[in-house]
């Protein structure tokens, strides 16, 4: 819901993705909820706190590197060194 928010309103999008990673978290869906940080680490740039979206970039790609996951570090990774050129963190609908 967060993701096809996104596109029309962060503010929407950012209240629906907090609930996500809040219910991901106490249920342990730790590659939900990597994908789901990722996704307000792009809203977080999206509204200026750039800062901030590198802090849930590096959580994101913390908890894929713990889980072992193959393609995931190097996206975040990807995510990262577009945040570096100050271009936008793309949202992971059909990426992930």
């Amino acid at each position: 819901m967060g993701e096809c928010l996104a596109a029309e309103t962060s503010v929407a999008a950012t209240d629906w993705v907090e609930i996500a990673i809040g219910i991901l978290e106490r249920i342990d869906a730790r590659n939900d909820l990597a994908k789901a940080i990722v996704t307000l680490a792009s809203l977080r740039q999206r509204s200026g706190d750039v800062a901030a979206a590198r802090l849930l970039l590096e959580r994101a790609g913390s908890i894929f590197r713990a889980l072992g996951t193959l393609d995931q570090p190097a996206k975040v990774e990807g995510a990262l060194a577009a945040l570096d050129r100050g271009l936008q963190i793309r949202l992971l609908a059909g990426e992930w």
